[in-house]
């Protein structure tokens, strides 16, 4: 659909796969079911009784905070200060402050899910899970909003790495690639500076954990 936009040709194909894809997701739906019951009965532990209700579950976490844009966060390549956070660990979940302190956390977020989904056009359909990994890392925290959404970037950095860097080598000549080092080299620069500021907040503010 998106390489070729032949949509009555993907509509022709869908339909005469729906059973095909019906049983499937009956199938994925049934397999996690069981794995999260069994974790319950078998193992005792009372927090996977929230994999039993996952569409309430800001009925078990009361103390979520963020919105849907915040999700453009988890595809972000440059770390927001760790005393841009607001709230109490203990009352409520800590929510990123939107100023000029976090705004290139931010920008960075939308521009790489911006070069991500533009590089589905030049992924082949053997990798096009590539790209579509880290946009449903950002659907999935849409649903939840997440205002931490940017503690699982690194979950999605690989799909953005390689999405961003075959549109690069699909559009851009090849002498860029120095400029491309150079960048990553600044933004590597920028957020160890970040993380070591990150770690002086940390220990002033005694949020450490206790040692045992």
């Amino acid at each position: 659909l998106v390489r070729r936009a032949r949509f009555r040709a993907l509509t022709r194909r869908v339909f005469a796969r729906l059973p095909n894809l019906g049983t499937a997701g009956l199938a994925g739906v049934g397999l996690l079911a069981f794995v999260h019951l069994a974790g319950w009965y078998l193992i005792q532990d009372p927090d996977m009784n929230q994999f039993l209700a996952v569409l309430r579950e800001r009925h078990y976490i009361a103390y979520m905070r963020g919105s849907w844009w915040d999700s453009a966060l988890s595809l972000s390549w440059i770390a927001p200060p760790m005393d841009a956070y607001l709230g109490t660990p203990q009352d409520t979940m800590l929510m990123l402050r939107r100023d000029g302190s976090t705004t290139p956390a931010y920008a960075s977020g939308f521009l790489v899910f911006a070069l991500t989904v533009g590089s589905l056009r030049f992924h082949s359909v053997q990798t096009m899970f590539i790209p579509l990994f880290a946009i449903f890392g950002v659907a999935l925290h849409s649903i939840y909003g997440l205002g931490e959404s940017f503690l699982f970037a690194a979950n999605y950095a690989w799909a953005t790495v390689l999405s961003v860097g075959i549109l690069g080598r699909s559009l851009l000549p090849g002498w860029l690639s120095v400029g491309s080092m150079t960048i990553a080299t600044l933004m590597i620069v920028a957020n160890l500076h970040i993380w070591t500021q990150g770690i002086e907040w940390v220990v002033a503010n005694d949020y450490l954990l206790p040692v045992r």
